[in-house]
């Protein structure tokens, strides 16, 4: 996504570990060794990492969900659709686009897309604009296009943080928004749909 599409986010990689390690009380991965891009057979993880699921495909909880994106964040994998990332926390390979980062969050079987993604997620709104029923480990879909991971809320106005991969030159980072802006990532934030995956464990409605 290019820069100039983000006006209105408040990008905060630089100081992630300031900004968004209290929620969920959720510590950062600190200096995961072995971390490496996987230029082949790249869509398809070999195991979970340290921060688990289990396995791939296994249940997952939302705090399992958002530290496993945080570790990409805090890596700052870079954009592509033709590599993947895997690191000791989060297992992989997983594809290092926005479908592959979400997948590789929610710990699934492969790489999926965004057009995909949906087949193992309910969909809890097909219009996210003013939606505050959204909680952490979910995902915000734009099937043609683009998808970003919710963190968390900043305060009761409706601001929350999320995390994404973005287009090539860019790395996973998090940034703000408010749920009743009009857009989000350049896309109008009514066409983005709230997806819940299917395989939570745990209170599936917790914040």
């Amino acid at each position: 996504m290019p820069a100039n599409r983000l006006p209105r986010a408040l990008r905060v990689g630089a100081v992630f570990g300031l900004a968004v390690a209290a929620p969920l009380g959720i510590p950062l991965a600190v200096g995961a060794p072995r971390a490496a891009v996987v230029t082949s057979n790249y869509d398809t993880p070999g195991g979970t990492g340290s921060l688990g699921p289990a396995a791939p495909g296994d249940a997952v909880t939302r705090a399992q969900i958002v530290a496993r994106a945080r570790d990409w964040v805090e890596h700052a994998v870079p954009y592509s659709e033709s590599e993947g990332w895997q690191d000791s926390a989060v297992g992989g390979p997983y594809r290092m686009d926005c479908s592959g980062f979400i997948s590789m969050a929610w710990g699934l079987t492969a790489s999926m897309l965004t057009s995909t993604l949906p087949q193992v997620a309910a969909v809890t709104d097909t219009d996210v604009s003013g939606d505050r029923n959204i909680a952490a480990g979910d995902a915000l879909d734009y099937t043609a296009d683009h998808i970003v991971l919710f963190d968390h809320w900043l305060d009761g106005n409706g601001d929350f943080a999320y995390d994404a991969e973005h287009e090539h030159g860019q790395v996973t980072d998090q940034a703000t928004v408010n749920i009743d802006d009009s857009t989000m990532e350049g896309y109008a934030m009514s066409d983005f749909r709230a997806l819940r995956y299917q395989n939570l464990a745990g209170p599936p409605h917790a914040h």
